[in-house]
């Protein structure tokens, strides 16, 4: 699970050294190079850098198209116009997903949950059910779930907010 805005950094500044998230804290991974939504979340899911597969701000001009898409969304920018009956963002800059190399071994089962798109999700319950739901799926899985609100609140707030 991946909760955006939710840094090492943040959590020590925040919580108390005996806090269930810095107990069981294994490593900490540092970001990319825009260390945006968009880039580090590819680069989590492709294994690629930023200059590789080239999603490097949450909204990109995309010449061939001349549109502003929102990458992960494929909206127009600021708007819930979707860009195209296609997925502009991947047609420009597709890359394989590790969930896609890992189905196609056939082996295991991998799944993908972002709280838009097709098989989204309306808030953090509902993306813990979808998890259940593909976690048995086969012997091993990989489950990438990815939860918004946090990056979402810190921009509207800051990292002032009081963790209990």
């Amino acid at each position: 699970m991946l909760f955006d805005g939710m840094g090492a950094k943040l959590l020590k500044e925040k919580l108390s050294k005996d806090s269930f998230l810095l107990k069981y804290l294994a490593s900490e991974i540092s970001s990319v190079v825009p260390s945006t939504t968009t880039a580090s979340t590819t680069s989590m899911l492709s294994g690629l850098t930023p200059i590789e597969h080239g999603w490097i701000g949450w909204d990109l001009y995309v010449k061939e198209e001349d549109k502003i898409i929102t990458m992960l969304t494929n909206k127009l920018k600021d708007t819930k116009i979707g860009a195209s009956d296609y997925n502009v963002s991947k047609k420009y800059f597709p890359y394989d997903s590790i969930t896609n190399s890992i189905n196609k071994i056939g082996k295991y089962y991998s799944k993908i949950l972002f709280p838009f798109g097709e098989d989204g999700y309306k808030d953090i319950d509902d993306m813990l059910i979808k998890v259940k739901q593909n976690i048995n799926k086969k012997r091993r899985n990989y489950i990438y779930a990815y939860y918004e609100d946090l990056d979402g609140i810190m921009h509207d707030t800051g990292t002032i907010v009081k963790v209990h």
